[in-house]
C-alpha cells in the first residue's frame, strides 16, 4: 500500500503522517512540503522494514533501486528536513495541530447547526473542508458568486481561505494557537452570513 503523505504528512491532520490517524500502516509513503517546513525544496519515500528487506537481502543486484537525479540526496535538503522534523518534534508542533484541529473542528461544527448553507464539514487536525450547499436536502452546491462574496468576507476579517467550486478549505499554521482558532471560526461565521 502506498500512502502520499505529501499534503498530509509532518502534522497536518495532527499526527506525524496522516495514515496514522485511521491506524492505517503502509508500505510505502511519498512526503514532501512539511518535511522541511517548506523552508528547502525536498521530497522522500519512505519503506517500511518489509519493503526494505526486499532490497538490503538482494545479493544479485536485481532489486536496487537504480534511480539518480540531478540533486537526490541534496545534503541542504536532508540538512533541511532534519533540522525542521527535530524542531518539530522538540516543540511538540504535532500535538499543538492536534489540539487546535479538535477546536477547529467543533467551530466548524457550530457553524453547521447555525447556517444551513453549509451542508457538511469535514477534516482532520488542521485540514477541513467546509462545503456550501444551496440546498441540504439536494446537496445542490452554492452558485460562484455566492462562494465569492462568502470568501471575500472572510478574507475581510483577516482570513485567508481556499474556496473551489462549492466548498472552503482550511490549512492553518501548524503552530496556530487558540485565538487564531476564534478569529477563523468568527471570519467563517461572518462570510455565511453574507449568504442571505
Amino acid at each position: 500500500m502506498i500512502a502520499d503523505e505529501v499534503i498530509t504528512g509532518f502534522g497536518r491532520t495532527g499526527f506525524e503522517c496522516g495514515s496514522r490517524g485511521w491506524n492505517v500502516k503502509p508500505d510505502l509513503m511519498t512526503t514532501a512540503k512539511a518535511i522541511t517546513s517548506g523552508y528547502f525544496p525536498l521530497g522522500a519515500t519512505l519503506i517500511n522494514d518489509r519493503v526494505a528487506q526486499i532490497f538490503e537481502s538482494n545479493k544479485g543486484g536485481f532489486g536496487l533501486i537504480g534511480h539518480g537525479y540531478t540533486y537526490s540526496g541534496h545534503p541542504v535538503g536532508c540538512a533541511a528536513g532534519v533540522a525542521a522534523l527535530k524542531i518539530a518534534r522538540d516543540r511538540r508542533v504535532w500535538e499543538n495541530a492536534a489540539a487546535r484541529g479538535d477546536e477547529l473542528m467543533a467551530g466548524l461544527q457550530r457553524l453547521h447547526q447555525k447556517h444551513a448553507i453549509v451542508g457538511e464539514v469535514r477534516g482532520k487536525g488542521l485540514m477541513a473542508r467546509v462545503e456550501l450547499v444551496a440546498d441540504r436536502k439536494s446537496k445542490a452546491g452554492v452558485d460562484p458568486a455566492t462562494l465569492s462574496r462568502i470568501s471575500e468576507a472572510i478574507l475581510a476579517r483577516g482570513v485567508m481561505v481556499r474556496a473551489s467550486e462549492n466548498s472552503i478549505g482550511l490549512a492553518p499554521p501548524l503552530i496556530v494557537e487558540p485565538g487564531d482558532i476564534e478569529q477563523i471560526i468568527d471570519a467563517l461565521d461572518h462570510g455565511l452570513s453574507t449568504a442571505g
